[in-house]
């Protein structure tokens, strides 16, 4: 799933000057229950655990003592250590700043209509991870138009703030920021912590304004630009063979249409299926690079994007079943490609599938059976070493290395004394692979081994 920047908008302009020098009053635009319930899904559910991991902010967070929060405003119980060592850049101090990396040339302007370019990660109080990453969604860095109402105004302040190259960590006070939150992602009355880094600064907007398919308003719009990636992406990937170049568009397709606005079914019909073609387009292209888990990857965000028309549609069930046998995942992929004949019974690539897949789980068996006769069928008490090293090792991986170093102790040992048995009870029955370890071990320093119902008995070779 591709998450775009918070939903929240504000209704009506606002002076950035007026909040900097005074107090100001702003509206934002509420969700309604059918967008809040589209957001239910929590960011770890979103993003794998291995992209967010580099956002983690824990070792960073700690929470306020009592005496602390008691005399100390919002700001000052959120994000606690980075406030000690940040400055503000508000009169009003609702905005504060701590600079990482010193920038070069001159700042943003204060004022005007300014394109800027930037990565940023957004965390709520105390929040493990970020709930909004700029780097996730776009490689290439995000193009902002300043002066437009395009982003929150402690944001716009904040970047304002900086210069070019410049890293930067801000706290934004709730009245800046979302006010009355955007939930689930976002609760009311919300410090936010912004990591942001501005890359560029250009104050060329008649040329950011002229690029329509950057910055398309309606959804038509992006209806229209969404559907010209995917075909220009299956372009690249059947005639041109470039298959990252595809992946590439098709990612672009879906930026423009997931967590957009609809305004009636009908848009979000159509948005769905041409979410759910880039979806399947990008599963035939990962499976051609034989990025097997990406192609899982792919199913997954479709199903929780398009519901139900992703568990119907038989080339996305037929490539994730694909993937899953490579992973060796049999049983769903069997589950996936028994849907897939249902929705298509005479689908003749499900059919050779599903034979590959049977073919595939009798090997699997095979090899299973035979991996236990290796262990269990040939561990039998002889006098012959009939075992290669390949085959010991695996019976040496199932003995306890604690088992192992007391029987050779106490055989070595009784190897230098001048006994001529040695008697060895255990508490139960000893395992098949114990068994055959003691046998090999014997049998190399030439030792004579029987074995017992709870025990052994080793005697020395006549001489």
């Amino acid at each position: 799933m591709i998450l775009e920047e918070p939903v929240s908008r504000l209704e009506t302009p606002l002076s950035i000057d007026s909040i900097i020098n005074k107090c100001s009053d702003f509206t934002i635009k509420s969700l309604d229950e059918e967008e809040i319930e589209k957001e239910e899904m929590d960011i770890a559910q979103v993003y794998t655990y291995d992209k967010l991991e580099p956002y983690c902010l824990m070792d960073n967070l700690e929470v306020a003592s009592d005496d602390e929060s008691a005399n100390n405003d919002n700001i000052s119980r959120s994000f606690p250590t980075f406030r000690k060592k940040m400055s503000n850049i508000t009169v009003d101090g609702k905005v504060m700043k701590l600079v990482e990396r010193g920038g070069v040339g001159t700042k943003v302007p204060d004022d005007g209509a300014i394109v800027v370019y930037v990565h940023y990660a957004a965390y709520v109080e105390l929040a493990e991870y970020p709930f909004d990453v700029t780097r996730l969604r776009h490689k290439k860095p995000l193009r902002l138009k300043l002066g437009t109402q395009e982003i929150i105004p402690g944001l716009e302040i904040a970047i304002r703030s900086m210069k070019k190259q410049e890293k930067a960590k801000f706290l934004i006070h709730p009245d800046v920021a979302y006010k009355e939150g955007a939930p689930p992602r976002i609760p009311p009355h919300a410090t936010i912590l912004f990591d942001v880094e501005l890359f560029d600064i250009c104050e060329d907007v008649a040329k950011f304004n002229s690029d329509d398919e950057e910055n398309p308003k309606t959804f038509e719009e992006k209806l229209n630009i969404a559907k010209q990636l995917r075909n220009r992406g299956n372009k690249m990937k059947t005639l041109e063979k470039n298959v990252n170049g595809a992946i590439t568009k098709y990612k672009k397709c879906l930026s423009y249409l997931i967590q957009a606005h609809y305004q009636n079914e009908e848009e979000e019909k159509k948005a769905k299926e041409e979410i759910l073609k880039a979806y399947v387009n990008l599963s035939i292209c990962y499976m051609q690079k034989e990025c097997y888990k990406k192609v899982c990857t792919m199913f997954n965000e479709a199903k929780h994007d398009c519901q139900q028309l992703a568990e119907d549609n038989v080339k996305l069930l037929y490539n994730s079943a694909k993937a899953l046998r490579f992973l060796g995942n049999y049983d769903e992929a069997t589950r996936r490609l028994r849907r897939a004949m249902r929705l298509k019974p005479g689908d003749k690539s499900v059919r050779a599938e599903i034979e590959k897949l049977d073919e595939c789980k009798k090997n699997h068996q095979s090899n299973e059976k035979m991996a236990c006769k290796k262990m269990f069928g040939f561990l039998k008490v002889t006098d012959n070493d009939d075992l290669d090293e390949i085959q010991y090792e695996n019976i040496i991986q199932n003995v306890g290395s604690e088992f192992r170093d007391v029987f050779i102790e106490s055989i070595v040992d009784f190897m230098k004394s001048e006994k001529e048995t040695l008697k060895i009870d255990f508490g139960s029955t000893e395992t098949a692979a114990e068994k055959e370890f003691m046998r090999r071990e014997c049998h190399k320093r030439k030792l004579i081994i029987d074995h017992k119902s709870h025990g052994i008995i080793i005697k020395k070779p006549e001489i």
